[in-house]
């Protein structure tokens, strides 16, 4: 049995967090390297600070030497540093880039899913073309229409799908994603799928990624066993079941998939349950990794990596759901308030 503590409750590990995408995998080396290679720099110079400290320390019947030493150890030692960050930069940092992030490496617009993320203090605005593959124009004068000012009168905008706080993407395919922002400097992170870009104002930037397991398969790779008591709603928020628990006669308490709230804490306390296996609920999030305004925290996303069916499926409700009129506009936004409104009441309460 593995028994959580409170420190991971929120579905983070000790080491890196699970890895979700095609090109993770180097990033997570060069990152390992990276802190194996600071290790024995913090380790190597903490224990020449500690013999310098012991032998030049001040004693009777000792002179401090004001001539310059002549040590090789250092010479060299300091050589070495130079040459394995050479090494690390040309030989692993650089072609890791090139291969994930390089101008060759990005995939066609005609393969991939392409989509606009628009940022603005503390929402995250996704900007879907429709059937024709065509993002409708946009303009300041329409923002009083929609968040992101696009124009619905014109034929490239009347498929256009726009989603708040809610983006989703197929499993096993190319996912191009060019980001903004409306107001401030922010960056769009998605930490499992190891993306993370800045958003400018007045500026598109492309950022591109596949992801490689679904949010269920993530979840299910999340799972963990939480010990059972009255206090352990502090780590298990936003966390739902994995598993069905029975009671002692046979009846089931919690089903798989459910909420893990304080009443079914206090129900599997009560029924004497021992431990819960549970998991976040929304594992895979977009984070904003920039300081952006006093409510930084809240601006929270949800990314839902689904099979292309599911993905499919999501289009099409989103489509069937498109209003034209004017005074209707609001219509496709409020869906997804809708859809995330149980996430946004428990991150209100966080």
């Amino acid at each position: 049995m593995i028994t959580a503590n409170p420190i991971l409750a929120t579905g983070f590990h000790w080491w890196l967090p699970p890895d979700a995408s095609s090109h993770g995998s180097s990033i997570d080396t060069l990152i390992v390297l990276l802190h194996w290679f600071m290790a024995v720099l913090f380790v190597g110079w903490g224990l020449f600070f500690v013999y310098c400290l012991v032998k030049f320390r001040a004693r009777p019947g000792h002179q401090p030497v004001i001539a310059l030493p002549k040590a090789k150890a250092s010479k060299y030692s300091e050589i070495a540093v130079v040459v394995i960050e050479a090494i690390l930069l040309l030989f692993f940092s650089i072609p890791i880039w090139a291969q994930s992030r390089g101008v060759d490496s990005a995939p066609s617009t005609e393969q991939a899913v392409v989509v606009r993320v628009i940022a603005e203090q503390f929402l995250w605005h996704v900007h879907y073309p429709g059937d024709d593959g065509k993002f409708g124009p946009t303009d300041l004068e329409h923002l009083d229409d929609n968040p992101i000012g696009l124009d619905r009168s014109h034929p490239d905008s009347r498929d256009d799908i726009l989603s708040t706080n809610q983006l989703h993407v197929p499993v096993d395919r190319d996912v191009l994603v060019h980001v903004t922002s409306k107001d401030v400097i922010h960056s769009f992170s998605l930490p499992l799928l190891r993306v993370k870009q800045d958003t400018i104002p007045g500026m598109m930037i492309p950022v591109w990624f596949k992801a490689v397991k679904t949010t269920d398969q993530i979840r299910e790779e999340m799972a963990t066993n939480y010990e059972v008591s009255p206090g352990a709603i502090v780590y298990l928020k936003n966390h739902i079941a994995m598993d069905p628990v029975k009671s002692a006669d046979g009846s089931t308490l919690v089903e798989k998939g459910d909420d893990v709230t304080e009443e079914v804490l206090a129900s599997l306390v009560e029924n004497e349950v021992a431990t819960i296996r549970a998991a976040p609920a929304v594992p895979t999030e977009i984070a904003c990794a920039q300081l952006c305004g006093l409510t930084h925290f809240q601006m929270r996303g949800y990314l839902t990596i689904e099979t292309q069916e599911q993905f499919d499926g999501w289009m099409a409700r989103k489509k069937a759901a498109l209003d034209f009129d004017d005074e209707d506009e609001d219509e496709d936004e409020d869906e997804d308030e809708e859809e995330d409104e149980d996430m946004e009441e428990e991150e209100e309460e966080e």
